[in-house]
C-alpha cells in the first residue's frame, strides 16, 4: 500500500473516531419525546398490543389486512389526528378525531393491496396528541410473482 494511502486511512480514522465523541443525546431526544411541555406527565399515551404485522408468503396481488389494537395508558384524553403511509399500496382506518379516555381502547386496520415483489416493509406512522412525535407501525410480506 502507498504511504499517501496508509495516511489517508490513518486520517479518516481518527477523525471518526473524534466525531463520535460528541455530547450523547437525551434519550428524550432520542424517541422523538416532547419532555419540555409543562404537561407531559399527564398527556396521553397511545400504547400498541404490536408495532408490527408479518403477512408472510402472500401472492402478488392478494388484498391482506392487518388490525393494530390500542389503548390510551396514559391521563387525558387521545386523540388520532393523522395516519401517514408511504404510498397508496397502504390503506389505514382509524379513529379520527375521537376522543378517547383513559384506559378506552380502539384499533387500526391497515388494507395492504400485496403489489411489490420480494420481501416488502411498509410502515404506518400515528399522530397523535401524545409526548412522542409519532408512533410508527409496520408491515411487511414476501410477495411471490404471479405466474403466467
Amino acid at each position: 500500500m502507498r504511504l499517501s494511502v496508509k495516511l489517508a486511512i490513518i486520517v479518516c480514522s481518527l477523525s471518526l473516531g473524534v466525531s463520535c465523541k460528541k455530547r450523547p443525546m437525551e434519550e428524550s431526544t432520542v424517541l422523538g419525546i416532547n419532555t419540555e411541555n409543562p404537561n407531559f406527565k399527564s398527556m396521553p399515551v397511545l400504547s400498541f398490543e404490536k408495532t408490527e404485522h408479518d403477512f408472510g408468503v402472500i401472492k402478488r396481488g392478494t388484498q391482506q389486512s392487518a388490525v393494530f389494537s390500542f389503548t390510551n395508558t396514559g391521563k387525558s384524553p387521545l386523540v388520532i389526528t393523522d395516519v401517514k403511509v408511504g404510498c397508496g399500496c397502504t390503506v389505514p382506518s382509524y379513529p379520527k378525531d375521537k376522543p378517547m379516555a383513559s384506559g378506552e381502547s380502539g384499533k387500526i386496520k391497515v388494507d395492504f393491496n400485496g403489489i411489490g415483489k420480494g420481501e416488502v416493509t411498509k410502515t404506518i406512522t400515528v399522530i397523535a396528541n401524545t409526548a412522542k412525535t409519532g408512533e410508527v407501525l409496520k408491515i411487511k410480506a414476501f410477495i411471490e410473482p404471479t405466474r403466467r
